[in-house]
């Protein structure tokens, strides 16, 4: 009984962890949304993996070519 009641929490709270990061701030200036997007995304899903979260994920923008104006942890 307790596992059952345990395991949704768990997953709920890794869930609210993960959505709970906020993205640098990032000079837009000529910059295609969708692409801004797509590689948000997937530094933010790599960095995570490796990394935890936080100023990796700039580092991981700014090696793509995005002007980071920002960071955030």
């Amino acid at each position: 009984m307790r596992l059952s009641v345990l395991l949704p929490a768990l997953i709920l709270a890794g869930c609210a962890t993960q959505s709970a990061v906020e993205p640098p701030i990032v000079d837009m200036r000529g910059v295609d949304a969708q692409r801004y997007a797509d590689d948000l995304a997937e530094c933010t899903a790599t960095v995570s993996k490796v990394f935890g979260v936080g100023q990796p994920i700039s580092d991981c923008l700014e090696r793509r070519g995005y002007k980071v104006l920002i960071r955030k942890t």
